[in-house]
């Protein structure tokens, strides 16, 4: 999977659930500015994030 691939996922994902990025980031202790960035595909996310981020919310991280 390619960064522009996980980071569309990503932000595909929380729009899907209905989830605005401000709730996400506090789900997942990060900034705001830092998820923005992974859903832009300006930053990687790693896969303690991914990882996090499935259990969050029931998504396989692969």
């Amino acid at each position: 999977m390619t960064e522009k691939i996980i980071g569309d996922r990503l932000r595909e994902i929380r729009k899907t659930l209905h989830l605005n990025q401000e709730v996400v980031a506090q789900r997942l202790h990060i900034s705001i500015q830092t998820l923005s960035r992974y859903e832009n595909n300006s930053r990687f996310p790693d896969s303690l994030f991914l990882q996090e981020f499935g259990r969050a919310y029931h998504i396989n991280a692969n």
